[in-house]
């Protein structure tokens, strides 16, 4: 529910999951959906940088914590 917030963002075109497992699409243009790989891998690098891994899979970024996390560390 949480990431559901980042569809404000103009680079954001969808955020979809199931469970923990959670993608963001990230699009040059909200209105035609055009994806952006390489933004996508310079998000991946940011978080990385601030200790949040994720990973790219064309222009989307997966998020899939351990099936152990809790409520809290969420």
């Amino acid at each position: 529910e949480g990431l559901q917030t980042m569809t404000e963002f103009r680079f954001v075109g969808d955020v979809r999951g199931r469970g923990l497992l959670v993608v963001i699409e990230i699009v040059a243009d909200k209105e035609t959906n055009k994806q952006d790989p390489a933004r996508a891998m310079a998000l991946a690098d940011a978080a990385l940088a601030l200790g949040v891994r994720t990973r790219t899979v064309s222009s989307t970024l997966a998020f899939a914590p351990p099936l152990i996390i809790n409520e809290e560390e969420v």
